[in-house]
Formats: structure tokens, sequence, C-alpha cells
């Protein structure tokens, strides 16, 4: 009686892979030895497939000006999330410079710590130098409770310009 088990051994060793890739990205680390289409041929890299096309351009990256993302040139890794450090403001009304009412108000908070105190001081005085067109015509203050991870007491500072 022959043998079955070797010649079907014989067989499968002979026969090639029977999946094959045409694109070399997908299932195999080198070049493909099989011709593939030239990139200005629009041929499907499989049945079924629409055209390739090359892929657009990425859209432009937002700068710290806009408030977006800024990543470093040629990496897709994110460097910051840039956002404008000083408060700026696009008032429509003019201050009063001449004593009279409050037209805008602007909020500061901080933390009741001794450095979180300093560090509000000099903003609001930042603020003020960088602002001289401003007349403080009030300011208010208030202790209460901020809510984010955890539920801490802070300085709320209100100054009416």
């Amino acid at each position: 009686m022959p043998d079955f088990d070797q010649d079907q051994d014989n067989d499968q060793s002979q026969q090639k892979p029977k999946i094959r890739f045409n694109n070399p990205s997908i299932g195999s680390f080198g070049p493909s030895d099989e011709a593939s289409p030239s990139d200005d041929e629009s041929a499907p890299s499989e049945p079924g497939l629409p055209p390739q096309q090359e892929s657009p351009e990425p859209p432009p990256e937002q700068g710290p000006a806009a408030g977006g993302i800024q990543s470093v040139a040629g990496s897709k890794k994110i460097r910051a999330f840039v956002k404008d450090s000083r408060h700026s403001e696009a008032w429509l009304r003019e201050p009063n410079a001449d004593g009279s009412g409050a037209t805008h108000v602007r909020t500061f908070h901080s933390k009741l710590s001794d450095e979180s105190l300093a560090y509000m001081d000099r903003v609001i005085n930042e603020w003020l130098a960088d602002h001289p067109e401003c007349e403080v015509k009030f300011i208010s203050t208030t202790i209460g409770m901020f809510t984010g991870k955890v539920k801490e007491p802070a300085l709320i500072c209100q100054v009416w310009v």
C-alpha cells in the first residue's frame, strides 16, 4: 500500500503561499517582487477598491495666536497647547478715564495660599500696567469654593474699570 502522507508532504512543500499582497506595506517588511502600477496610473491596488490618489495637502497648522496646537515641523508630536498668555480684549466701548461710571470688568482668582496671592497681585499689577487707559472705579472681592478635581476655597477679585 502506498504511503499517502509522504506524497501530501511533498505536494505542500512545492506549493507557493496562497496569500499575496500587491502593496508592500501590508503584510511584508520589504519591497514586493511583483510589479506595481506606476504613480501616474490610477489603477486600484486591489479589485473593488477606488483608484489611489495622492493624499491632499495637510491643513495649515494653527499658530499660537489662533489658540491651536503647535507642532514640531516634520513631526507628529504635539509640542504644547498654546494659548495667548495675556488676556486680550476687543472692547467696543472706550473706558472712562474721567472718574465716571465703570464700563468694563476683569475677574482674577487664586487659591488661598501665600504664593498664589502673591502671583495674583503680580498678574493684576501687570494687567493694569498694560492698560494705562483704564482707571480703576471699583473692586469687589469674594471667597468661594472653586470646583475642579477637588473643591477648594479661592479668592475671587473683580476689578471694574
